[in-house]
């Protein structure tokens, strides 16, 4: 059975406290087609360096910087069947 791709996108700023457990809800879900997207807007606390480090972890992490890549999410293929957005500080189940 194939089962539909699922894109999680994170809105990122300055949340590097709660970065690594935010992601881990990610990686740590039993459906395993899936693409997390994370938009960083300019954080100016690390946040940025760990994305780029666990991206390195998982190829189904996508990074979008605005200097980079203008404005909003770019890259990925976004063709979700489901649209899940996490909140900056809100780790998710």
């Amino acid at each position: 059975m194939t089962y539909p791709l699922v894109s999680v996108c994170m809105p990122n700023l300055n949340t590097a406290p709660y970065l690594q457990e935010r992601v881990e809800t990610v990686w740590g879900q039993t459906y395993a087609n899936w693409e997390l997207v994370v938009s960083d807007n300019y954080s100016e606390d690390g946040a940025w360096e760990l994305l780029q480090r666990l991206a390195r972890q998982a190829h189904a992490i996508w990074l979008s910087w605005p200097r980079s890549f203008g404005t909003g999410v770019t890259g990925p293929t976004l063709s979700a069947v489901c649209l899940c957005l996490k909140d900056r500080d809100a780790p998710g189940h």
